[in-house]
């Protein structure tokens, strides 16, 4: 179908306007771009499977930059170093665990879901019980996620053998400590700095994402995003080059007319986020 005259007009216009003031017109645009809110990052259950994967995201973004333009490749560089696993050992407070890969269930915690169960074992005294904790006979694989404090147990089966322990130290009002074999998911400080200096790095909805980079890749301007994140296909990143005044102040407009829940500057979350791992 051919265009009509006043779409003909139109392109003409957008086409002078992307050319002779492009920081003037992106600005315009971006005030009043439509941008869905995005779900909840992390959902409240205790299935750790449904939680955003940070380290999984950024070695798949990493991967989706390779070959780009020599102006993103710090970018592909520090996201492949951002996230870290420390691996210890220490006792972990089975209350602490709020969930564990593969749970299949809507509770929000692991002591909301053994409050629940009706059926876990009971123990006949605080002997029998302390009785039944030495004898547990194994180091549980747990996670503890510095960026947002969230830790899990990784094993299914041995989580599901912990929910008496949980349910009786929730009744008794006792802490029950575990051994446990800890991987600590760090962000290290360098790349995110870095990270943080050279761009902008937004978390928002993958359509909005699309529509930003059409603009601003037809106004002239760098920009990039992630083809969905791991596992969470409905959301993207959006990056930005802060070497360009003219950016930054589209950039600028974007943030004073949209709310957090439709874009969060997401170098600035992970670095006032952060819960460090503490044994006690």
């Amino acid at each position: 179908m051919q265009a009509t005259l006043i779409e003909r007009i139109d392109s003409v216009v957008i086409s002078l306007l992307t050319r002779l003031a492009p920081t003037w017109y992106a600005g315009q645009i971006v005030r009043q771009i439509p941008m869905p809110e995005y779900p909840a990052l992390n959902p409240l259950s205790c299935n750790a499977g449904d939680w955003f994967n940070l380290r999984s995201s950024a070695n798949d973004a990493a991967n989706q930059f390779q070959g780009v333009q020599p102006l993103w490749q710090p970018l592909v560089k520090d996201l492949g170093h951002l996230v870290i696993g420390k691996h210890i050992k220490r006792h972990v407070s089975v209350q602490k665990l709020i969930g564990a890969s593969g749970i299949p269930s809507d509770f929000s915690t692991l002591p909301e879901m053994a409050q629940a169960q009706s059926d876990l074992e009971e123990y006949e005294s605080e002997d029998a019980f302390d009785l039944a904790v030495r004898e547990f006979g194994h180091s549980i694989p747990v996670t503890h996620r510095e960026w947002d404090g969230r830790m899990y147990c990784e094993s299914t089966e041995l989580t599901t053998a912990l929910l008496p322990f949980i349910q009786h130290a929730i009744r008794k009002q006792r802490d029950i400590t575990i051994p446990a074999n800890f991987t600590i998911e760090a962000v290290k400080s360098e790349p995110l700095e870095r990270i943080r200096s050279r761009y902008w790095w937004f978390l928002m909805h993958r359509d909005s994402a699309d529509a930003l980079v059409e603009l601003f890749q037809q106004c002239g301007f760098p920009a990039l995003q992630t083809q969905g994140l791991a596992g969470r296909p409905d959301l993207a990143w959006f990056f930005a080059s802060k070497q360009h005044p003219r950016v930054n102040k589209v950039v600028l407009e974007l943030m004073s007319h949209h709310r957090s829940s439709q874009l969060t500057e997401f170098g600035r979350y992970l670095s006032t986020h952060r819960r460090k791992f503490r044994n006690n």
